[in-house]
């Protein structure tokens, strides 16, 4: 004979084994009802969210209206978003303010009082935490800690900016680029594979391919010193503590230790040795 009802004891039994799981399932629907509840309460406000799945937003939230939030979106506690903004999915904010007009890309974090100004646009796969990013800003798979973009600044992709950095409006830094401890001028401009730590750079300055200032010399970090309108060729190794002065010009694969003068020249590179057929010799020796 089948038995259909179960006993008390064997009732007991499962509910013991499996109380975890109930009180979990009550808790994932109470959440469920008050994740619906703050969604709701955004869409009265006019803010869109095409798809409400996935889309986690804390109640201490603001949101502007005619912002788009997409699925996959996760808005933490303490943010404060503006109007007519658009926050891709795969992305975590948390306390951070984001002004008007701004696009957030998917894969991008940003945290910790990070401040973005309006009409900026954080590409993938950045990371800012302590930033204050200007008005206009155009950030491509970067990560920007404790540092300070003024307006019109575009960096990325691929580049770092490390804490204590002020870069100036108008700048334009490209690609694996990484900037310590620096200010940054106006209108400056570092396009690839440069390294820049413990600098103070005037305006207009261009930073050739595979710069690098050579700031820790294994006891003490040193600055090095740049002026206005300076050209600073490929691959030149800038000795701090140097100053190149305003005007200035480095040869590419210079190495400086000293001073360059205003509007002076510096070549620092062994001269040229050439062999006549000696290739012929080292093909043979194979």
């Amino acid at each position: 004979m089948i038995k259909y009802l179960l006993s008390e004891e064997e009732q007991q039994k499962i509910v013991h084994d499996h109380a975890p799981e109930l009180v979990t399932m009550k808790l994932s629907s109470e959440n469920e009802t008050k994740r619906m509840h703050i969604i709701e309460k955004h869409l009265i406000n006019g803010v869109h969210i095409p798809l409400y799945n996935c889309v986690v937003i804390a109640e201490s939230a603001k949101i502007g209206k005619g912002t788009f939030i997409y699925s996959q979106a996760t808005i933490g506690e303490n943010v404060t978003i503006g109007e007519n903004c658009t926050v891709f999915g795969n992305t975590y904010l948390e306390n951070c303010t984001i002004g008007d007009n701004t696009t957030i890309y998917p894969n991008s974090f940003i945290l910790n009082q990070t401040k973005i100004g309006k009409n900026v646009i954080i590409m993938e796969n950045s990371r800012l935490e302590d930033a204050t990013i200007g008005d206009g800003c155009v950030i491509k798979a970067t990560w920007i800690t404790s540092s300070v973009l003024d307006e019109d600044v575009e960096i990325g992709p691929y580049s770092q900016v490390r804490p204590n950095c002020h870069i100036k409006k108008g700048v334009r830094i490209g690609d694996f680029v990484e900037i310590k401890n620096s200010n940054i001028g106006e209108n400056t401009h570092a396009s690839h594979l440069t390294y820049i730590g413990d600098t103070d750079c005037g305006n207009r300055v261009n930073f050739g391919c595979g710069v690098a200032t050579a700031n820790y010399n294994g006891k003490e970090k040193n600055r090095t010193t740049i002026g206005d309108d300076c050209f600073i060729g490929c691959n030149t190794n800038l000795i701090a503590p140097v100053t190149v002065e305003d005007g200035g010009y480095t040869a590419a694969g210079s190495t400086v230790t000293k001073t360059v003068p205003k509007d002076s020249v510096c070549i620092a590179r062994a001269r040229e040795v050439i062999k006549e057929n000696m290739a012929l010799r080292f093909r043979k020796d194979k």
